[in-house]
């Protein structure tokens, strides 16, 4: 097989791949508009969603690698910015999936920790 078919054909696996992840996008970015912490469906889905996006970008950066590999330096650089873009925003939804399940419960009883809040000892 020549370069050009495995670049296409690792082009098409991945492509497969990129929209199985932006479908899994699109129904976490709809729970965390909705996201309520004290309903354990969204926690599940939101972290069954955060693992399913990881396990695919490291199938995706796998054929990400062939396909950089087989390009020539012009077109891999062209290749690589597209990537780099690609993966930013896949992991700010991670961060987005993490800040969401992390919320506590009853988030209004909970006082959050800071330097302010701890009373002054003498010496």
């Amino acid at each position: 097989m020549s370069d050009a078919e495995l670049i296409t054909k690792y082009k098409g696996t991945r492509n497969v791949y990129m929209r199985s992840i932006s479908s899994c996008e699109r129904d976490s970015l709809r729970i965390i508009d909705i996201y309520k912490s004290d309903d354990e469906s969204h926690i599940t889905k939101l972290l069954s969603a955060k693992l399913s996006l990881q396990e695919k970008l490291n199938k995706v950066r796998e054929l990400d690698e062939n396909i950089l590999q087989l390009l020539t330096q012009n077109d891999s650089e062209t290749e690589l910015e597209q990537i780099l873009i690609r993966d930013d925003k896949i992991n700010e939804l991670l961060v987005k999936i993490d800040r969401c399940v992390s919320k506590p419960s009853n988030e209004g009883s909970i006082r959050q920790y800071t330097p302010s809040l701890i009373p002054q000892v003498p010496i």
